[in-house]
């Protein structure tokens, strides 16, 4: 949950976001935003941002990259 928590402080991504992240939507220079999780009752659920502007790329800042380094495939799993 660190990694998560770095993520959304330095990078300024969601919950949703932050749990739909795959290790592909990451590389050394910025954080590819293009998927949610939302919540069916108690199921997580993979979906689409809500409008056009939830679609972006959001840049690594120095202090997250090492942080980045070695995420695992998923940052959260659900």
């Amino acid at each position: 949950m660190q990694l998560a928590a770095l993520i959304m402080l330095f990078a300024g991504l969601r919950r949703g976001e932050v749990m739909a992240l795959t290790k592909d939507d990451i590389t050394e220079t910025e954080i590819t935003v293009n998927k949610a999780v939302r919540f069916e009752g108690n199921k997580p659920v993979i979906v689409a941002p809500k409008t056009a502007a939830g679609v972006r790329r959001v840049p690594v800042i120095d202090n997250l990259r090492p942080a980045l380094k070695n995420a695992p495939q998923r940052i959260i799993s659900t």
